[in-house]
């Protein structure tokens, strides 16, 4: 893309996409890195090897950065003019729809403690915790310092992926909603409409995964695709974002 000449089209094209260059060289050293602390865990203490939970989250972290560039430029790349539209309600729409990124991402990143913690093995009932609402493991006096609890305790891991998916639900719905007013909606582009479309698909199904992978107490088919179905929401809501980002 740079070689050909089409990106210097484009104003400050080329400067992202050596930065997208650098960022996918520095993945591979937060993965070597990632990697690393699984490889001198204690084999008496855990059967398989196991990453550490907080290096999961930074190269998932790096990964989900690496990604949104690549998504982002590429969609500049296919439409590089912003359009006119001359509806305040329509602008205001960038700063709800920042949200749904917002929200979406944190679930996100919630998520790799729950896979490096191994915490979907636990707690497969639904919507409860072992027959409560709040699990009786929730705070575990002996880890120190007792933050620790939000990234290493299985049972606060998951209550806070729970709950942290569930504001997002509501977030992405309220955001889905604001767009779908008669004020904004019937002055949104074509593709800024089925940007909405898609992240409210995107959502039902996600939430559909989440559920169905925790009762099914997370087989690694359906949890591989309970992940991808979170990174087809992350897309979606870049996507919205993006079709909001170039109206001016």
């Amino acid at each position: 893309f740079i070689v050909s000449g089409k990106a210097k089209a484009i104003p400050g094209m080329v400067p992202k996409l050596i930065a997208l260059l650098g960022l996918g060289a520095a993945q591979g050293l937060v993965g070597w890195w990632m990697v690393k602390s699984g490889l001198t865990e204690d084999p008496n203490v855990y059967k398989d090897p196991r990453v550490s939970p907080y290096r999961l989250a930074a190269h998932l972290t790096a990964a989900l950065c690496l990604y949104s560039g690549l998504v982002w430029t590429g969609l500049t790349a296919l439409n590089p003019n912003r359009m006119l539209i001359p509806n305040i309600a329509v602008r205001r729409m960038r700063s709800v729809g920042l949200l749904s990124v917002l929200f979406t991402g944190i679930t996100f990143f919630s998520g790799a403690f729950v896979a490096g913690n191994d915490a979907g093995h636990a707690y497969n009932d639904w919507p409860k915790y072992a027959g409560k609402w709040i699990p009786d493991e929730l705070w575990d006096s002996s880890l120190e310092p007792g933050w620790r609890n939000v990234f290493e305790n299985t049972a606060t891991v998951q209550f806070d992926h729970r709950n942290f998916a569930y504001t997002t639900a509501l977030v992405v719905l309220g955001v889905i909603g604001t767009a779908k007013s008669p004020t904004v909606w019937k002055d949104l582009p074509k593709h800024g409409r089925l940007s909405f479309y898609a992240l409210g698909a995107a959502l039902a199904t996600q939430v559909s995964l989440g559920i169905c992978t925790l009762m099914m107490f997370v087989p690694v088919s359906l949890g591989a695709t309970h992940q991808a179905g979170a990174l087809v929401l992350w897309t979606t809501a870049l996507y919205s974002q993006h079709a909001l980002r170039y109206i001016r």
